[in-house]
């Protein structure tokens, strides 16, 4: 799996120019599943609201009581040969939106239900944020 954590002051997800999620001061969460990988979601998902990333490196997530918006983005699995990108290290559709689908689950059940939002799973989104720091966190979990 791999994880891009944004501090954000905004962020709001729009498709067709339609705004259809919108969340404060937080997390913007980029979730890739790559092919093959048995993630513990539960695990990553806790691990997610720990990180201290807010007030110097001292506060998570949860003491500040931040939202957090959750975005699938295949493409972070991307590799380029040549002069297109490959993204077969990508999970298949089914299973990607399946654990995507259970990652907010259980982020909403470690957290507050009505801090947690999410885009749509497998459209093309526009994504309109302004972050914060900038403070820009790359992970990659096995």
């Amino acid at each position: 799996m791999k994880l891009t954590i944004q501090r954000v002051k905004y962020a709001k997800v729009f498709k067709d120019e339609e705004l259809i999620s919108e969340s404060k001061f937080g997390y913007l969460l980029l979730v890739c599943f790559k092919r093959g990988e048995s993630d513990n979601l539960v695990k990553i998902a806790k691990k997610t609201l720990s990180y201290k990333l807010f007030d110097n490196w001292t506060k998570n997530i949860q003491e500040i009581e931040g939202d957090i918006m959750v975005l699938s983005q295949f493409t972070l699995t991307g590799k380029i040969k040549g002069t297109k990108p490959s993204f077969h290290e990508s999970e298949e559709h089914f299973l990607a939106k399946n654990k995507f689908t259970e990652f907010i689950k259980i982020l909403k059940e470690n957290y507050f239900t009505n801090k947690v939002f999410s885009g749509i799973f497998g459209f093309k989104l526009e994504i309109e944020t302004k972050l914060d720091g900038p403070c820009t966190i790359q992970l990659e979990i096995n």
